[in-house]
């Protein structure tokens, strides 16, 4: 069976030159087959009429990222194509055409709405149940297709790929929204009530780039050590990832002096149990 469409839309701010340099010479060196088409969509920034039109809570940046989102699939609807929208920051590597490709076909086509090429943890405690999953992949080098309406651990929707049937269901559900909710908050929640059919392919086939460790949209978040950890952890949970010790990161200065005497002791035990555990896989 011939691999199926799909269109790959990258947002990207006009001022955001260097990052769309960045990114299309990434896409371009992974060598796709036609298959994959990309576009560049000029992303809706906090100055728009949208942004400033739209009631709720959320910062202008997260309300311009949930119009960009919600404008691309509107420009895709009927197009006959598997959508894929990514951010600039985004990394590929040469195996995640094929491993995409042969996820979708795993599955029936009635049997998914979106499929999440990577995602954020954001809670520490599920990044062991994340890491097994990792282990169990080392082992037997088998790539698996999660279903997160199942999943044992809380995730924020990361790249994501629509469904060609459901981008019109998407829309309107995406499109009705008071935005006091960031995008991928959103989709979880649908995820979790139901009404959105998700799935995770794992090891994760995309990540986010380092350009991603300095947010666009708040870049003086006070959580945003946090969000430095957490971009690690996907990182590492990359197939593309190079193999490294990690001892050496996780010993620089500005994690030293974040972690704390309960860590710390937390940190003995689960070091030890997660390595004899994955002894007996």
């Amino acid at each position: 069976m011939p691999a199926q469409d799909v269109e790959v839309i990258y947002l990207n701010l006009g001022s955001a030159i260097a990052r769309r340099q960045a990114f299309e010479a990434r896409y371009a060196a992974c060598g796709f087959a036609p298959h994959w088409t990309l576009r560049r969509f000029h992303a809706i920034d906090a100055q728009h009429e949208l942004v400033k039109n739209a009631k709720g809570g959320l910062s202008p940046g997260n309300k311009g990222c949930y119009f960009s989102s919600l404008e691309c699939i509107r420009q895709s609807l009927g197009n006959g194509k598997h959508l894929f929208i990514v951010d600039d920051d985004i990394d590929f590597c040469a195996a995640t055409q094929f491993l995409v490709d042969r996820s979708i076909a795993s599955l029936p086509e009635d049997g998914w709405d979106i499929m999440l090429t990577d995602t954020a943890i954001p809670c520490s405690f599920d990044m062991p149940i994340v890491t097994m999953l990792w282990h169990e992949f080392t082992q037997n080098r088998m790539m698996r297709v999660v279903d997160l309406a199942k999943a044992k651990f809380t995730f924020c929707a990361g790249s994501t790929i629509t469904n060609r049937r459901s981008k019109e269901k998407i829309y309107d559900l995406m499109a009705d929204n008071n935005f006091s909710t960031p995008w991928d908050l959103a989709v979880r929640q649908h995820v979790q009530q139901g009404r959105i059919k998700a799935m995770l392919i794992f090891p994760f086939v995309t990540t986010v780039g380092e350009r991603g460790d300095i947010s666009q949209i708040n870049p003086d978040d006070p959580k945003k050590m946090e969000q430095l950890l957490c971009n690690e952890f996907r990182r590492m949970m990359w197939i593309g990832h190079p193999q490294k010790p990690y001892f050496s990161e996780w010993s620089r200065k500005e994690y030293r002096d974040l972690i704390c005497d309960d860590v710390v002791r937390l940190n003995s035990i689960l070091l030890p149990l997660l390595s004899l555990q994955m002894e007996k896989q």
